[in-house]
């Protein structure tokens, strides 16, 4: 699904030729390496944290993976059929 980035980037595209395009889709680099940098940078800080807060995150996670089992399986425990897929009812995606 475009976003953001693809409307700003067809808009000075569209408005002002290849050139301004070509730098806009630049900026649009830049600005998810520096995200990509700084999440990496977070990431990295969560794992040189000290060991209770490292141990807890992992706890946090495994509590939310159980979490979503229980969510999933819920509905077999019960007796209840698995939903079966639909189509899009959103008008714009019809042909």
């Amino acid at each position: 699904m475009p976003g953001q980035d693809t409307a700003l980037l067809l808009r000075n595209t569209s408005g002002g030729g290849r050139s301004p395009g070509i730098r806009t889709a630049f900026g649009v680099v830049g600005g998810l390496a520096v995200w990509a940098v700084a999440s990496t940078a977070g990431l990295a800080a969560l794992v040189i944290a000290p060991e209770p807060a490292f141990v807890a995150i992992k706890i946090l996670g495994a509590v939310y993976l159980v979490l979503l089992g229980v969510q999933a399986l819920r509905p077999a425990l019960h007796g209840h059929p698995a939903p079966t897929p639909t189509q899009p009812t959103n008008s714009s995606w019809a042909g």
